[in-house]
């Protein structure tokens, strides 16, 4: 189950999903502008910025997230088992993976409905050719739900902001606050989606604008009591520190 879930975390450090993330992302705004390049070499990312999407740029190839939430999707099926084979491997040992790989699973679903709105929504591990391969889109509004769906079952599961006892899980596992921080993300544009539907009309969106301030005001919270606690029991490194933020400090 470790070796999966590591393997999880693996695949989204790769050049190629990290390279998505910034070519759907960032490059579609304003903090990007274009440089000197290899037009050659990077024809793909030139035609983006020209407006000139065709299925054939590289860009538009979804595979890598798909292979990701398999991957979660792989561990969620089968990690229960492991419960009746390794007395070592717990409740709480579940829980924790689960909620991990609900959050990333989420994640990935989110950046896909972002980027292309009408998605294939993978909630079943694919393991053998007999299965049905091919997911029907759904709309951006189903979507959303299931991923909001997966991230508030997330938050009850994973470890507390800064409850790991490595500062390297701390830093790069998915924590409370970071399921907590795509919740509040997941809403605005779940009532942008749902303000679309309704021809621009955002009457109806005012629960989602009012919980995403509540979990940004919980995740402030959270994070000026785990500081204070850190400082407090750690006093020396504290006040060394004070005032800046680096790679040795906790958060």
């Amino acid at each position: 189950v470790e070796n999966v879930v590591a393997n999880s975390y693996r695949m989204m450090t790769s050049s190629s999903f990290m390279d998505r993330l910034i070519v759907w992302g960032e490059l579609r705004g304003d903090n990007v502008i274009e440089g000197n390049y290899d037009a050659n070499k990077h024809g793909d990312i030139k035609n983006i910025m020209e407006a000139n999407l065709l299925p054939q740029n590289g860009y538009t190839s979804w595979a890598d997230f798909y292979s990701i939430i398999n991957n979660c999707n792989i561990v969620l099926r089968f990690a229960p088992e492991v419960l009746n084979e390794d007395p070592d491997f717990t409740e709480g040992d579940l829980d924790v993976v689960r909620g991990e790989m609900l959050a990333m699973r989420a994640l990935c679903h989110f950046y896909l409905v972002r980027t292309f709105r009408d998605i294939p929504l993978l909630l079943e591990a694919k393991v053998d050719d007999d299965q049905e391969l091919y997911q029907a889109q759904v709309s951006p509004i189903v979507a959303m739900d299931s991923i909001l769906v997966d991230l508030y079952e997330a938050e009850k599961l994973v470890m507390a902001s800064g409850s790991f006892p490595q500062m390297a899980d701390n830093k790069g596992r998915i924590t409370k606050d970071a399921v907590r921080a795509m919740i509040a993300d997941a809403l605005l544009w779940k009532a942008a989606f749902v303000a679309n539907a309704a021809g621009g009309n955002d009457e109806g969106c005012d629960q989602y604008y009012t919980e995403c301030i509540d979990i940004c005001d919980a995740i402030i919270n959270e994070r000026n009591a785990y500081v204070k606690r850190w400082e407090s029991e750690n006093p020396t490194q504290a006040n060394k520190y004070k005032g800046r933020i680096d790679d040795k400090y906790p958060l």
